[in-house]
């Protein structure tokens, strides 16, 4: 999926893996909005591709004609809660009360803001001047760990519970979405993915990666070329995006 509106390019793509017989992520990029979203359905567990794709055909009817940034975050927000309720309600209608949920990381910009708000670890990242800095924060168990400093960043990803989530859509009876505000500059390149992508690909090489950029689908072609050559055993999704020269 590939568009390109009010100056914003961007490239989006979802793929299966070469494990999993169901794509539980699902992807959204609406430039000429300013709104880019990836949802990865809860491997593992019940309808985590349904409860997904609810999320981002939730978030594909925001509100177009608003443009107070503070209201719309609130919007948003209310749609992410009311999806998380009726999650929460068809699992147990439907699937006997098992876990069906998903993470969401979503990218929101008005002008020179950004806003990132996010649950679970599905990640941003935002790529400037030829470094990459990841804005958000995985909620997982390896990350609290790391953070209170029980566990070395190194030690983390390939800890035997790095896939253990504390926060999801539709997966716990409380929801608690994280925000950050940013500066957006002009030619900023943003890169929003799931776990698929860089439980495979080492920070350093996506920099490497966007920094040799020829095109935004040929940087993702070769981030997801990585990936299956390297088993790809979850679903991987990638959306990258780029700020115009000119921010209105």
């Amino acid at each position: 999926m590939e568009c390109q509106e009010v100056g914003w390019a961007t490239f989006a793509k979802t793929h299966p893996g070469k494990v999993r017989k169901v794509n539980e992520d699902s992807i959204l990029a609406l430039p000429e909005e300013g709104l880019w979203v990836v949802a990865d359905g809860m491997g593992g567990h019940t309808a985590g591709d349904v409860a997904s794709q609810m999320l981002v055909h939730k978030l594909e009817k925001m509100p177009k004609a608003l443009d107070d940034i503070s209201e719309l975050l609130d919007q948003i927000e209310g749609m992410i809660m009311q999806v998380h309720r009726e999650i929460l309600q068809r699992s147990k209608n439907e699937f006997g009360g098992k876990v069906m949920g998903c993470t969401v990381v979503l990218l929101l910009v008005r002008g020179p803001v950004g806003i990132c708000m996010w649950a679970g670890d599905s990640r941003l990242y935002r790529f400037r001047v030829g470094q990459l800095e990841q804005m958000s924060s995985d909620h997982s168990q390896v990350n609290e760990m790391v953070e209170k400093g029980l566990l070395k960043p190194e030690e983390a990803r390939h800890h035997p519970r790095s896939n253990v989530i504390t926060r999801a859509v539709g997966a716990m009876p409380r929801l608690f979405l994280d925000l950050t505000i940013m500066e957006v500059q002009q030619g900023d390149l943003f890169l929003l993915c799931s776990d698929g992508l860089y439980g495979e690909v080492e920070d350093h090489e996506i920099e490497a990666s966007l920094n040799k950029i020829e095109s935004l689908e040929a940087c993702t072609d070769e981030l997801m070329a990585m990936v299956l050559s390297r088993g790809a055993k979850d679903n991987l999704s990638t959306v990258i995006t780029q700020a115009p020269r000119k921010l209105m």
